[in-house]
């Protein structure tokens, strides 16, 4: 629940997404910098194997995305691969569970993260959606085509990826001011 927003989550800059990392166990920072870094859902972060990680990509299996369309492969910075090799090789999953059988459980990931944004007093406005809203909203701002930001994210509708895009009062403002 989001009140201020209605439901949609605010997006983040650098500096807050380094502020939540640091206030979280390692591994987590590492899951939410994969979910900032390419905008796919939790469900998807924490099931990505030790496998799907090729070079400077992450691939989302086809199976663990929610429309189960399609395998998407996301290239990331440098320094997020070199995070993501410093966690423990627990088991196939990045996110081991305990048991090392199966990854760790969206609820356990969610539970970092609202401690983390109430001690920033982000705890309504922001949620691990947030990331990916934060993704496709920069992607936009940075002239991404939107066909290509609709591959990135998996959305296979105009009308569904739209929601995701927020726009600023002084892009509004800058727009406008074009005209005149």
């Amino acid at each position: 629940m989001k009140v201020e927003r209605h439901g949609a989550s605010i997006t983040i800059d650098d500096e807050t997404r380094i502020k939540i990392a640091d206030k979280v166990p390692y591994k987590f920072a590492v899951l939410f910098d994969i979910l900032y870094f390419t905008g796919c859902r939790i469900s998807e972060g924490i099931q990505i194997r030790w496998i799907d990680i090729v070079g400077n990509t992450i691939v989302l299996r086809k199976s663990n995305t929610k429309g189960k369309s399609a395998t998407r492969e996301i290239p990331v910075p440098q320094h997020l691969v070199d995070k993501i090799m410093k966690l423990p090789n627990e088991g196939s999953y990045i996110f081991a569970g305990r048991s090392g059988n199966g990854h760790i459980h969206r609820t356990t990931a969610t539970y970092h993260l609202s401690n983390a944004l109430e001690e920033l007093g982000l705890k309504h406005q922001f949620s691990s959606h947030g990331y990916r809203r934060t993704n496709i909203t920069r992607l936009h701002r940075n002239n991404v085509p939107t066909k290509v930001i609709m591959r990135i994210s998996g959305h296979s509708s105009l009308g569904a990826l739209q929601p995701y895009i927020d726009v600023s009062d002084d892009e509004i403002v800058a727009a406008v001011k074009g005209l005149w």
